[in-house]
């Protein structure tokens, strides 16, 4: 049986170019690691049922509310917030890594492209999630281009006290830049 579509789903679908590709987004970028989904898709449209059915081997627990291609650190905190086990947790540490008008070498910016490895970027957020004291690591990377100001890489750790947490952080963002992304700057000419 072929679930009903909405047109808007259809649209979110086109976005990514295939039901494959929107999957892996919601897969990998939304915390769907086998585990219940921090976040998924938002503006009116309920596609918990149809998504379900249409992405069962990514999707396999009901979707929430949010934003496809306007994630915000809130959102991410908020997710982990709504989370069944939230009271384990003593503790939410944030990254937001933008883009700089200046590269570490102190050339002029306009802007960068970002690539990722979608297999890294699942083992990283694995591995994290197993430290001592985590109970849920959330990650958002943008891909494409971006200009100065956009935001490229979203990151939240959540653990019952800071030194568990703060660590995890920072190695994850570490491991993400030196791992994940690969990143291509175009300069002011």
């Amino acid at each position: 049986m072929t679930p009903q579509i909405t047109p808007r789903v259809t649209a979110v679908y086109r976005h990514f170019g295939s039901r494959k590709l929107f999957a892996e987004h919601l897969y990998l970028c939304y915390g769907l690691y086998n585990r219940a989904p921090l976040v998924s898709i938002k503006s009116g449209v309920r596609i918990a049922q149809s998504a379900k059915r249409l992405l069962s081997g990514f999707v396999q627990h009901g979707l929430q509310t949010t934003e496809l291609d306007a994630m915000t650190l809130q959102q991410m905190v908020n997710a982990i917030k709504d989370r069944p086990d939230f009271e384990r947790v003593g503790m939410i540490a944030c990254h937001n890594g933008v883009v700089r008008a200046t590269s570490r070498d102190g050339r002029d910016v306009k802007g960068l492209s970002v690539e990722i490895d979608r297999d890294a970027l699942q083992n990283i957020v694995q591995e994290m999630r197993q430290r001592s004291g985590i109970i849920e690591v959330a990650v958002h990377l943008f891909e494409g281009y971006r200009q100065i100001g956009d935001d490229v890489m979203l990151v939240a750790v959540a653990g019952d006290i800071r030194e568990h947490v703060f660590p995890v952080l920072e190695e994850t963002v570490e491991r993400l830049k030196k791992e994940v992304t690969h990143k291509k700057e175009y300069y002011v000419e």
